[in-house]
């Protein structure tokens, strides 16, 4: 906010110091201008802010049913699959295994949502370091990208400059290799497992074997739905309406508040942009 902010100000200085200065140039202008215009702003404005909600509500019920379904998968692994007495030790060993692959689709999905598709992470390294994906492949046979950014690049960040901002997916677009999809292929290997369990006669009742496969879609539908919510931004045509409308609206201020306020016309545009600037 600190540029945008700082233009504000620089332009609502001008307008005031060339109203005082210059008796002869009449620059205010009647409020009704100012009521209409933020009318229009304030319409504007709902709809992006409803639509940020409405946004992040439905990413909230995708994370309440990846829960769900965790939950679910790991009582059903843990509580009903039944371990063989001759295999007893491997079908433990595989129940473990299941459910760490529960908690690593859950952490595979996060970094995918951030576009980070290397294995090479403090908190899923141990999770999926034993089965062959091709993250892992692609992770072992080149040199991760590095996520560290120079001072150009912070600074932009923290200015909230989009020139100077870093692309997150320009780690995706360096890769040399495919770089597959982790949680799909963290998916098929808890499907192959529930196959196995069933074919093996240790998952039995046919109730449990439906909250099995119909939890493992949903954890599916989960990856499908959010990134649906990612790769689906609002549309350019309405943040650029939206962005115009609002910048008009800044630009009048200083126009309609000199007449009332004078030299105070100044902080005044700028507190008042505070919020839009926001936006």
């Amino acid at each position: 906010m600190i540029i945008p902010l700082i233009v504000i100000g620089a332009w609502a200085s001008l307008i005031t110091v060339l109203s005082h200065e210059y008796d002869n140039i009449e620059l205010s202008i009647q409020p009704v201008l100012l009521t209409i215009t933020g009318f229009v702003v304030s319409m504007g404005l709902s709809f992006r802010s409803s639509s940020a909600y409405e946004r992040y509500a439905e990413g909230r019920r995708c994370w309440g049913q990846l829960i769900l379904a965790s939950q679910t998968l790991g009582r059903v692994f843990w509580v009903h699959v039944k371990e063989r007495p001759e295999t007893s030790k491997e079908d433990l060993l595989g129940k473990l295994t299941a459910m760490n692959l529960v908690v690593a689709y859950a952490v595979a999905l996060k970094h995918k949502l951030r576009f980070e598709p290397y294995t090479n992470h403090d908190d899923l390294l141990h999770l999926v370091g034993h089965i062959d994906t091709l993250a892992k492949e692609a992770t072992e046979d080149e040199t991760p990208i590095s996520r560290e950014y120079n001072l150009f690049k912070r600074m932009g960040a923290s200015l909230g400059l989009s020139f100077a901002t870093s692309n997150p997916r320009k780690v995706l677009k360096r890769s040399n290799k495919p770089l597959g999809n982790l949680p799909l292929e963290i998916l098929c290997y808890l499907t192959a497992y529930a196959d196995e369990i069933v074919a093996n006669n240790q998952l039995p009742v046919p109730m449990q074997q439906t909250f099995l496969y119909n939890n493992l879609g949903l954890l599916n539908d989960v990856m499908v739905n959010t990134e649906r919510i990612l790769n689906t931004p609002l549309p350019i045509a309405y943040s650029i309406i939206i962005s115009q409308i609002t910048w008009l609206y800044i630009v009048l201020l200083p126009f309609q508040l000199y007449s009332a306020l004078e030299w105070i016309t100044i902080p005044a545009t700028v507190f008042a942009s505070t919020p839009l600037a926001m936006m």
